[in-house]
């Protein structure tokens, strides 16, 4: 309870499909219960019995009386707890428009909420007009986005035996997600606000709302070079606009493996250049990578900082093996200092 205490939202996220997201959020749900109103939405579908991809069986979701759930109305005719519907918003989905509910009675439900952030926001509003004291937002496979901070105040991550038979390249994936999506926030307030006020023409000042943008600040913070769009396809662009006087690179959009490693072959060993990205959810690169930009003292920061809150574990795979799930959560302590812990093995 102390741990729920500390935050109002809390999204959760998984490393891959049966990494336990759904057993965890259960789990969160529970402890919940007769402490807090809760809201409860998704991005993307969750609580059906059967895994629509791999068609394995996939625990559901389970809620209690007074609950406020934001679903597509496809889901709602699904759920077999009662839910009184409170208000049908205007953001559509493909199973449906988003509706505001109240459960009047125990039972499991089908979630699907909107599919962007800023929508989830609006719906997020929507369940604390209606007496939601505590947000829980279930994210979808490969939805990292569901971390930003423009989201959820917090977020857990599960991760386990789904990912690879072999444990090393559990911990291995799990703690470059956790160190990707953990970068630390740039603050350095003259770039934060060279970078907050790009395209101010088009009268977009929120970052966040920016569907692409990129920049590139020399030494003296002075904007050498911007343009509305992303660094996706526009590698050689960049490089042709970078030279030792090059400070800042930042975008909107996705940082690849594909742009790191044309940045570090056109640079020299003097450049000490800072790539700068909304959060860590736009990263997208490997373990060497990672370490190749470490060895060149280039950094990685964001204007917003994620809160990784807790990772659980789950030591089983539907592809009938499994692992230690002591020694799993050991190895990932030597790395991460945050609780790590394996739902079915907490004392009720």
């Amino acid at each position: 309870m102390d741990f729920l205490k500390q935050y109002y939202s809390i999204s959760f996220i998984g490393m891959s499909k049966n990494a336990g997201k759904t057993t965890t959020l259960n789990y969160f749900i529970d402890k919940a219960r007769g402490e807090f109103t809760l809201g409860l939405s998704s991005i993307g579908r969750d609580g059906e019995t059967v895994d629509r991809v791999t068609q394995t069986e996939k625990p559901r979701v389970y809620i209690y009386c007074g609950t406020i759930v934001a679903t597509c109305a496809n889901c709602y005719k699904l759920s077999d707890a009662t839910l009184e519907i409170l208000e049908t918003t205007n953001i559509n989905t493909p199973l449906g428009r988003v509706i505001i509910t109240r459960a009047i009675s125990d039972g499991y439900v089908e979630i699907a909420g909107p599919s962007t952030t800023a929508d989830m926001k609006s719906i997020i509003d929507s369940m604390k007009r209606y007496g939601a004291e505590k947000i829980f937002i279930d994210g979808a496979l490969s939805r990292k986005s569901l971390a930003s901070p423009t989201v959820a105040e917090a977020t857990v991550l599960s991760t386990g035996a789904s990912l690879s038979n072999d444990i090393g390249k559990v911990v291995r994936d799990t703690v470059l997600s956790y160190e990707l999506l953990n970068i630390n926030k740039l603050d350095n307030l003259k770039i934060r606000y060279i970078i907050e006020t790009l395209n101010d023409t088009n009268g977009i000042k929120d970052f966040t709302k920016r569907t692409g943008c990129l920049a590139i600040i020399d030494t003296k913070d002075k904007l050498v070079y911007s343009d509305c769009s992303t660094i996706l396809g526009k590698e050689d662009k960049i490089i042709d606009n970078i030279d030792l006087d090059t400070r800042y690179i930042y975008t909107s959009g996705a940082i690849t493996d594909t742009f790191v490693e044309s940045l570090l072959k056109n640079t020299n060993k003097k450049n000490r250049i800072s790539i700068i990205v909304d959060n860590g959810t736009k990263l997208f690169i490997n373990e060497e990578n990672k370490l190749r930009l470490s060895h060149r003292n280039m950094e990685i920061l964001a204007l917003e900082k994620i809160n990784i809150c807790a990772i659980t574990v789950n030591p089983y795979s539907t592809q009938d093996y499994s692992m230690d799930s002591d020694l799993l959560i050991s190895r990932l302590k030597k790395h991460i200092k945050i609780p790590i812990f394996d739902v079915k093995g907490v004392p009720s």
